[in-house]
């Protein structure tokens, strides 16, 4: 997927609740795939659908395009809005409570999803971390599907964070002495880096470029230059060089990330990836798909913690805040 198309088709996501979910044991499905690179499930809710779902690590929240809240019996009134941080602003969005959802053999209740108007009609929502909360998952997006009930993952390297309800970790770029936190984003169709990161690294300028959001109610941010990172890693996978547009887009400010050295990882790098989620601890393991892109015993490795500054909002590179 080329830069300029990755930036153009921006996910949405959201963050906040934990909601218990339940799967058979030993089931592997594989997973569709939207023309935009998001990876998509079937989603039924209350017996009707089914609809095609994004699976979105960078979500706290299950989020329903309109048509699919609609088509549950909601009536849009907005006369009561919830705050959702979209990668480039904060909105405010209505909500529904869903008492019986189901993906693959996987059974969600008690959630309380945002309602968005989602642009295009591809996707129709997306399926959050509170969907997945006491579940234990392996998405194998080289292989292209999704295991349920797996056995817990042999070491972690990142967590769902305990106040947004997002993924996240740290990785190390070669000629960054502190670690760069990381938003780990299955919703985002591409890698974006904050200014702190790219002042430490090469950089060009590019043909004026938007970020935009799959919500229309959040504006769009302009790019105009990207970095050069080498040696990037993220869990157990190595990167030797890449290049990432950079933006210091309002969800860096969101998660308290304006003055550290930040990245979304987005599919452009995920989706060479297996990432094993176990919803119980709140716990993320990154394995590589290919024996390419497998660190070396020498490859630099940083402590794996993540930032846990309080915040008051949902989020991610397309949607809701904390305490929700």
């Amino acid at each position: 997927m080329s830069i300029m198309l990755a930036i153009l088709l921006s996910a949405l996501s959201l963050y906040a609740a934990d909601d218990a979910v339940g799967a058979e044991s030993g089931v592997r499905l594989p997973l569709a795939r939207a023309s935009t690179g998001q990876f998509l499930m079937d989603v039924t809710i209350a017996g009707e659908g089914p609809w095609p779902f994004m699976i979105d690590t960078g979500a706290s929240h299950t989020t329903l395009a309109l048509p699919v809240a609609e088509a549950l019996g909601f009536i849009a009134t907005r006369e009561h809005l919830h705050p959702v941080q979209t990668l480039t602003a904060e909105t405010l969005e209505e909500r529904l409570a869903i008492a019986d959802m189901r993906f693959g053999p996987a059974r969600a209740d008690g959630l309380y999803s945002v309602v968005a108007d989602v642009a295009g009609g591809e996707i129709q929502g997306l399926i959050g971390l509170d969907a997945l909360a006491g579940e234990r998952v392996r998405l194998d997006f080289p292989a292209g599907d999704i295991a349920f009930d797996v056995s817990a993952p042999d070491g972690a390297h990142g967590r769902i964070d305990p106040v947004h309800g997002v993924a996240m970790m740290e990785a190390s770029v070669r000629g960054v002495r502190e670690p760069v936190m990381v938003l780990i984003d299955t919703g985002s169709g591409f890698t974006l880096i904050n200014s702190v990161l790219a002042r430490q690294l090469a950089r060009e300028p590019v043909t004026r470029m938007r970020i935009g959001a799959i919500t229309r109610a959040a504006p769009s941010a302009a790019v105009e230059e990207r970095a050069r990172l080498e040696r990037v890693r993220f869990g157990d996978v190595c990167v030797p060089a890449m290049t990432a547009p950079t933006a210091d887009v309002d969800m860096f400010r969101a998660l308290g990330w304006r003055d550290r050295p930040a990245m979304v990882l987005g599919l452009d790098l995920l989706q060479h990836a297996v990432i094993t989620i176990d919803g119980p601890a709140r716990t993320i393991r990154i394995d590589p798909g290919a024996p390419s892109l497998a660190c070396r015993e020498d490859s630099p490795h940083r402590p794996r913690r993540v930032a846990e500054e309080p915040s008051h909002i949902g989020f991610h590179p397309g949607l809701p805040s904390p305490g929700l």
